[in-house]
């Protein structure tokens, strides 16, 4: 065990038995562990150590809510087990002849269908707080695994009254504090708008103010650049607001938007020139979501006043994540959602808050 081409950190090796140890009492255990720190790699073990134990014409089915993470995943566990052992289903490509098969959720169903009645005798499922859907849990019917495991950054729902009915408890967490001790996230500088200079309301002011304070003398001086990136309403706030930091700097200030309705490849150009440095700041709609890698980030406006818990956690996560020469990561936090949601909650634990 252990011996794919990535190598486990510690938390991993101690992650495993007490996944074992939860199926084995016959609960649906979830993995808890915040973004970044390598949960498609313990998947890709924990398919190991199921494979070694399969049955003849059985499946082992793992599940992820967006396409691109159905592609990550598998090729993650193309890795460690061999490419002639993982099969995809979702829009895509349609293999089902291999013991591992990764799907996308909106393609469970179908591939239940597919499948004709053969046994799924596990199903892992990444990003489990998005399960709740009527369409999934008809899925995880149809395909009936023998057990099942779950992995997240946020083990909950964005209400205190909800919880993940198809997981019953948190068997592993790997929490930021642990994060940061191993280095696998940065620390972080929290920068709030202190209430001066312009209107509340005047939030695209607020927000200009705050990243010429704290971020301009680094975007505009550092070699390579000070990368950031600003969340938008909709396609529509993002091509505004992104317009508006270009005018309202003098054109010091080269931003752009980055939405769903640009082609994929006009998309990671705009990605790479940040990344280089020839773009200094992104506007974006939901580009933080799961499966979106870029840990070279610097720095994250909060500029949408996110409401919903499990949104806000995974959107700042993803600027936490380590990178090499980055010591810090710098949140702007203008309408202080750091005190409305915190980035640690307590862990739900399977059944709605009272």
């Amino acid at each position: 065990m252990w011996d794919g081409i990535y190598k486990p950190r510690d938390w991993q090796r101690e992650a495993l038995p007490e996944i074992v140890k939860a199926i084995k009492a016959g609960k649906r255990p979830v993995v808890s562990a915040i973004m970044g720190s390598g949960k498609s790699v313990l998947i890709a073990e924990l398919c190991a150590l199921a494979l070694e134990k399969l049955p003849e014409g059985r499946h082992i089915v793992v599940s992820a809510p967006r396409q691109s993470l159905v592609v990550q995943l598998a090729g993650t566990i193309g890795n460690r087990l061999g490419v002639g052992k993982v099969g995809l289903y979702y829009t895509h490509g349609k293999t089902i002849d291999r013991p591992i098969i990764v799907c996308c959720n909106a393609s469970a169903v179908g591939l239940a269908d597919a499948l004709s009645g053969r046994r799924v005798s596990m199903l892992v499922g990444d990003e489990v707080h998005g399960t709740e859907s009527e369409t999934f849990k008809m899925a995880f019917d149809s395909l009936a695994p023998a057990c099942a495991v779950g992995f997240t950054a946020t083990p909950y729902r964005s209400s205190d009254k909800e919880a993940l009915t198809l997981w019953d408890e948190v068997a592993y967490r790997y929490e930021a504090k642990d994060a940061l001790r191993d280095g696998v996230i940065v620390p972080w500088s929290l920068a709030h708008w202190d209430g001066t200079g312009c209107a509340a309301e005047d939030v695209d002011e607020v927000c200009y103010r705050m990243i010429s304070e704290f971020c301009s003398d680094e975007m505009l001086d550092r070699e390579g650049g000070w990368p950031g990136i600003v969340s938008a309403t909709d396609i529509e706030d993002a091509k505004k607001f992104a317009a508006f930091l270009h005018e309202r700097s003098h054109q010091r200030i080269v931003a752009e938007a980055v939405h769903s309705r640009m082609p994929r490849h006009r998309r990671e150009q705009v990605i790479r020139k940040l990344e280089n440095g020839d773009v200094h700041v992104v506007v974006h709609v939901s580009l933080l979501a799961e499966g979106v890698d870029l840990p070279w980030l610097r720095w994250i406006c909060l500029r949408r006043p996110v409401q919903a818990k499990v949104r806000f956690v995974q959107e700042v996560g993803r600027v936490l994540r380590s990178y090499p020469g980055k010591e810090e990561a710098l949140i702007l936090d203008p309408h202080d959602l750091f005190g409305q949601h915190g980035l640690v909650r307590g862990y739900w634990t399977g059944s709605p808050a009272a």
